[in-house]
């Protein structure tokens, strides 16, 4: 617990000095190369409503985009997972961004093989809503390709299974064109 407080102060840090520097640099700098108004890649990450995510992004200007994932996770059983979000992005130095946003994120957990939890009661309903927030890092490299680690809060809405909110960490490469 004491390493997931310390990983999102740290992120926390980062994005506030970003801040900083994004406002005094000139605005002539961008942070992803102007041809590249899309990322497509894949997300492995640590959450129950999608460890397997298809990711892409869509760049609104160089500091502005939106998100958008499938997921997918068989731990216990299936869940598929749909997540939108807005992401707004601060340049730190050369190819390297710190970015912050938030979003929902919904879905479906298919017990087909598990349909009974360990007191032998059904379970819970099987649709999900979820808000989504999230802070990262990202390494833009001279090749159209961009390496991310990221910090996902997802605070259920509609959700009997999760109860309470989780710390989805995850790591993301996505191919820029």
């Amino acid at each position: 617990m004491k390493s997931i407080i310390f990983l999102a102060l740290a992120l926390s840090a980062t994005v506030l000095t970003a801040q900083n520097v994004q406002s005094q640099e000139n605005n002539r700098d961008f942070i992803v190369p102007e041809t590249s108004k899309n990322a497509i890649g894949l997300r492995y990450g640590g959450s129950p409503t999608g460890k397997y995510e298809l990711n892409y992004q869509r760049f609104l200007d160089t500091k502005k985009r939106l998100e958008f994932g499938l997921g997918y996770d068989n731990a216990s059983y299936d869940t598929y997972s749909a997540t939108a979000m807005y992401l707004r992005v601060f340049k730190i130095t050369k190819g390297f961004n710190a970015y912050v946003g938030a979003g929902l994120q919904g879905g479906y957990y298919d017990y087909a093989e598990h349909p009974f939890d360990y007191t032998g009661q059904p379970k819970p309903s099987k649709f999900f809503l979820n808000a989504v927030g999230v802070l990262g890092l990202e390494y833009n490299f001279n090749i159209p390709l961009t390496i991310s680690l990221d910090a996902r809060p997802v605070l259920p809405i509609v959700d009997d299974l999760a109860g309470s909110w989780t710390l989805d960490l995850g790591l993301t490469a996505r191919w820029r064109f």
